[in-house]
């Protein structure tokens, strides 16, 4: 199955508070995801980051 999405040791910081901390993880092409936290986790963020609304601060995607 080939990769849809790679994240590597993804961060991301806003105003010297880390939002996203060291995330990674792949989505191989045809699978489903979801990403489930509570309240500040990060979820937003890490789907901006993936739709390149927003760069991280460190990592890759």
């Amino acid at each position: 199955m080939s990769v849809a999405v790679h994240l590597e040791n993804v961060y991301k910081i806003y105003n010297n508070v880390p939002v996203v901390n060291d995330l990674s993880f792949t989505i191989n092409a045809g699978e489903m995801f979801g990403l489930l936290g509570p309240n500040g986790a990060g979820k937003s963020t890490t789907i901006r980051m993936l739709t390149t609304l927003t760069k991280p601060t460190q990592g890759q995607i």
